[in-house]
């Protein structure tokens, strides 16, 4: 439809048993901008025989704009609606992606409610301010047999919208790609960091306690 692409899915089950009827009920719409960029909006709607779980809904806006072909811009907002939440129940977040033959820079933040909860879907995190970048150098020197070497470092910084550490990551990496096809892949440092508010079952009465750990 010219610029527009529109999409649009209706799903019904029946009830059976102790499981209750559910529809779902799921539309796109895109418009396309300059050079595959875009701008779109989807809502999902989910209706349940269950009385504790009515109904669930999704709603959102997206874009993804390119400049200069290789400098790549995105962003989203999307707000689900859940029976007897009425706040945290949002999802927002932007980032952008530089990609040239010698380099590569993609940063990206996020912040998740609390009470995010898109039935129709997945999400990673919830109740999360995510802050993400990674650069990778990748120059190509005249060694023979060598295609390329790759210099990579990611850090992924993750605490609750409170602003107490959830999750922790950072990484750097050194890789070579030979022109055979194979290739090196070294980490050179991992330090991972990870918060449990509730124990963690591993088996039978064995549990990791709350606490921080690396």
């Amino acid at each position: 439809m010219g610029n527009f692409e529109i999409g649009a899915m209706d799903v019904e089950t029946r009830s059976s048993g102790p499981n209750p009827y559910a529809n779902y009920a799921v539309l796109r719409v895109k418009r396309s901008l300059w050079g595959g960029s875009y701008i779109g909006a989807m809502g999902i709607d989910k209706r349940s025989g269950n009385p504790f779980d009515s109904f669930n809904q999704t709603a959102g806006l997206d874009t993804r704009l390119v400049f200069l072909k290789n400098l790549v811009f995105n962003a989203y907002a999307t707000q689900t609606r859940t029976p007897g939440i009425e706040s945290g129940q949002t999802n927002v977040g932007a980032g952008f992606d530089y990609q040239t033959n010698w380099l590569e820079v993609l940063a990206q933040r996020r912040k998740v409610g609390a009470n995010f909860n898109p039935e129709v879907g997945f999400v990673e995190l919830t109740d999360c301010v995510c802050d993400y970048v990674d650069v990778n150098f990748k120059p190509r020197p005249r060694i023979s047999g060598v295609r390329e070497l790759n210099f990579e470092g990611f850090i992924l910084h993750a605490p609750f919208t409170t602003g107490l550490l959830q999750t922790q990551e950072w990484q750097n990496t050194f890789r070579i790609e030979f022109n055979n096809g194979s290739y090196s892949d070294d980490d050179i440092v991992d330090v991972f960091t990870q918060r449990l508010l509730t124990p963690f079952n591993i088996y039978k009465d064995i549990s990791i306690p709350v606490g921080e750990y690396h």
